[in-house]
């Protein structure tokens, strides 16, 4: 047998192996589940279906899209050292735009997490064109993989294959290629209306479906093939590693398939339905009960008539031709059923729809109860976003990293903040090691502002007492504002507040340092131009004492001098030159003594 011959049939043998019935038979009855399809009905009977699955799906993932929605990026390359810090950061930034900014990861990822609640797994195809990379979430069941692989990643795969669609013009001598649609329940369930290989005027515009197969190398990486069943190979291609990202949102120990939302809501969608059936056929029955009659003495057309309160013409009296057969009445206690169907729902399904009403918020014993309820019930809300954090994210952001190394050449430029970053992927260093941080869901993001908005209140307590950086730094501020920031679900909160240790934040604490030194200084400088002040005024207010002094002491001299001459006239004598000399002497002389004194206090 040749080289060829062996090929297909290692990949015939492989497809057939891989082709796990029973997955593909849950997943074809999911999506129908999840449709709300009432299936066959007896005829008479109600074709109520209770959309428990769908309902579940829903809720749920509004919590964990607003939860990886409220996140600035959902994983950050670990450094391997200090020096490695500011390329990690870089690298983070720039395949978190490739995933969300290039190929609208958001619409993405929401499409590979709902494949995952409803069918247990999601796939993220991660593919290298040209200088570009670009990400198409995969089918569940247009997927196939071989039984050793026991956890949600391909790298250690025997073999695993995607099926694609191809034209007949896109397959080297595709003429003479068969063209058979594609049998399984789940693409049946997922197409129930379209036949994608329905023949076309133009024979090479008709559809091919084909599978993408991927064989481990013993010596590294996988070879693969294009191979149309039941024997044509094409298109053979060595590639490093498999270019899919798998994740489930509830591990399955040992497995590479989870356990879905419709796995737990399975058994109780179908139990409400047939309540909800059962229900409505009660009510049929209460508005058109069942009647006995007197053969030939009724007019059947009478109680069959649509009208409301129709005349019935009977032979004898009314009460003697017709019998009401009485009804058992069960409405309470289907309620009840339903009801207790709901609990369950509710906690196994990891999400809490009645749970979010305002009416019930106030109608139980208190509001802080209902909120208790609700975050029991929203764990496994929580459990699920972890999980696919660590599955699905860890393995698309490591991908998309490997991806950008091999096939783009050129400078990507990222925008952070309104700060332009500039990388080249093809100089990146391989990546192993990531951590993931997917966000929380409302109720976490609710309990965590609560806390963080104390830790504000009592930051700001610490300062006012003159704890500053000994109980409190700017660092532990600027740390819970954007933690309080990012939980309130603001997006970029870099933008709201200046981390202390950048750059602008140092120029600007400086800037204070140098005006506050400055404003320092000048009070200094003031405070000694106003002692000298004072100085000086003391000194003027001496002077003009001691000048006060010394006129009272002249005054009084001359005072002194009058007063004697004054007394001597008085007794009428006069007084001769000398004493007069005399007593002016004695004036002049306490002049210069108080002259003297008023200097020495100068």
């Amino acid at each position: 047998m040749d080289d060829r011959a062996t090929i297909e049939t290692i990949l015939a043998n492989e497809l057939e192996m891989a082709e796990n019935m029973p997955f593909t038979q849950a997943i074809a009855l999911a999506l129908r589940y999840y449709d709300a399809e009432t299936g066959e009905v007896p005829e008479g009977t109600s074709s109520l279906v209770s959309p428990d699955v769908r309902e579940s799906i829903e809720s749920s993932m509004a919590e964990i899209m607003g939860a990886l929605n409220s996140q600035e990026t959902l994983a950050t390359f670990d450094p391997t050292s200090p020096d490695d810090v500011d390329s990690s950061i870089l690298e983070t930034k720039a395949v978190h735009r490739q995933i969300f900014g290039k190929n609208r990861g958001h619409v993405i990822l929401e499409t590979a997490i709902r494949n995952a609640m409803l069918q247990r797994i999601a796939i993220i195809r991660v593919d290298e064109v040209d200088d570009q990379v670009e990400l198409h979430a995969v089918a569940p069941e247009n997927f196939r993989w071989s039984s050793d692989v026991t956890g949600p990643w391909l790298g250690e795969a025997r073999f695993h294959a995607e099926r694609v669609f191809l034209h007949r013009d896109e397959i080297e001598g595709g003429a003479d290629v068969p063209s058979d649609s594609p049998t399984d329940e789940a693409f049946l369930a997922r197409y129930p209306e379209m036949n994608m290989l329905q023949q076309g005027i133009d024979r090479e515009a008709d559809m091919v479906a084909a599978w993408i197969c991927y064989l481990r190398d013993p010596d590294g990486g996988f070879d693969r093939y294009t191979f149309i069943p039941p024997s044509v190979v094409k298109d053979h291609q060595h590639i490093d590693y498999s270019p899919f990202a798998c994740g489930v949102v509830t591990l399955r120990p040992h497995r590479f398939d989870g356990v879905s939302v419709f796995d737990r809501l399975q058994q109780i969608q179908s139990a409400k339905t047939v309540m909800l059936r059962q229900l409505d056929m009660q009510v049929k029955l209460a508005t058109q009960c069942r009647v006995a009659i007197k053969d030939k003495c009724v007019n059947p057309i009478d109680l069959k008539s649509g009208e409301l309160n129709p005349v019935i013409r009977t032979k004898n009296t009314p009460s003697e031709d017709i019998l009401p057969l009485p009804i058992q009445d069960v409405t309470s206690q289907l309620l009840a059923t339903l009801q207790w169907l709901d609990n369950l729902r509710r906690e196994d399904g990891g999400a809490s729809i009645d749970m979010t009403t305002a009416q019930v918020q106030i109608a139980g014993t208190s509001a802080h109860a209902a909120e208790r309820a609700y975050s029991v019930k929203e764990l496994q809300t929580g459990l699920m976003l972890r999980t696919i954090g660590e599955t699905l994210i860890r393995s698309l952001y490591l991908l998309v990293h490997k991806a950008m190394r091999n096939v783009i050449k050129s400078v990507v430029v990222s925008n952070d903040n309104g700060q332009y970053y500039t990388a080249k992927p093809d100089q990146f260093p391989e990546r192993t090691d990531i951590l993931i941080d997917v966000g929380t869901t409302l109720g976490v993001r609710q309990r965590r502002l609560a806390a963080l908005g104390s830790v504000l209140t009592m930051q700001d307590k610490v300062l006012q007492t003159g704890g500053s950086g000994i109980l409190v730094t700017p660092k532990n501020i600027y740390s819970a504002q954007m933690a309080f920031s990012r939980e309130s679900g603001l997006p970029q909160p870099s933008l709201y507040w200046t981390d202390p240790e950048s750059q602008e934040s140092q120029r600007a604490a400086k800037a204070q340092a140098q005006a506050a030194k400055e404003e320092s200084e000048r009070n200094v400088n003031a405070l000694k131009e106003i002692e000298k002040f004072k100085g000086d005024i003391m000194l003027a207010v001496q002077h003009m004492k001691g000048e006060q002094e010394s006129n009272t002491v002249k005054l009084q001299a001359q005072v002194d001098y009058f007063k004697a001459i004054l007394e001597a006239k008085a007794k009428g004598k006069e007084l001769d030159i000398q004493e007069a000399q005399l007593i002016l002497s004695a004036a002049e002389s306490k002049t210069e003594t108080a002259d003297e004194a008023s200097t020495a206090n100068r």
